[in-house]
């Protein structure tokens, strides 16, 4: 086991996404708008300013992303509706940008890379099982040791 042990490697970590961080923050950025958008009076303009703000930050984080420019289009839009009163409509757009940003967000996902398995632990896997399997042949093998049984009782 001391062999087995000595096997560990340390966990590697993803070095850090700038993109991601910055696209996760303008979608919580985002959340922030619209829920403040609908609590509070007047903050319509303000939303509309923030909006703005927002769609500007996609472009910087990748302007040459067609995707990305849609998404800065729909905050831009959605920007204009919320400063023109038409807060249904900018929701809407909004909700599309949003969506679009998830699935950006969601293709930059790295993959998880299958667990692999050392020759050692799979060796001693095999043995554990082998050993277990032993046992279980060696257990069936003995003989059971008679039972003693009661005499009955004669009834009268």
């Amino acid at each position: 086991l001391t062999d087995a042990r000595s096997d560990r490697r340390a966990a590697v970590t993803p070095p850090p996404d700038a993109r991601g961080a910055a696209l996760r923050r303008v979608l919580a950025d985002i959340a922030t708008v619209v829920h403040e958008s609908g609590r509070v009076r007047g903050a319509d303009a303000s939303g509309s300013a923030r909006l703005a703000a927002l769609a500007e930050v996609v472009l910087r984080v990748d302007p040459s992303s067609k995707v990305l420019q849609k998404v800065s289009s729909r905050l831009s839009e959605a920007s204009t509706s919320m400063g023109n009163g038409q807060r249904n409509e900018a929701l809407q757009q909004v909700d599309s940008a949003t969506v679009a940003l998830a699935a950006v967000m969601r293709s930059n996902v790295p993959t998880v890379a299958p667990a692999v398995s050392t020759f050692s632990h799979r060796e001693l896997g095999g043995a554990l099982g082998d050993a277990l399997r032993a046992a279980s042949t060696a257990s069936m093998a003995k003989p059971k040791p008679p039972t003693r049984s009661t005499p009955s009782r004669p009834q009268r």
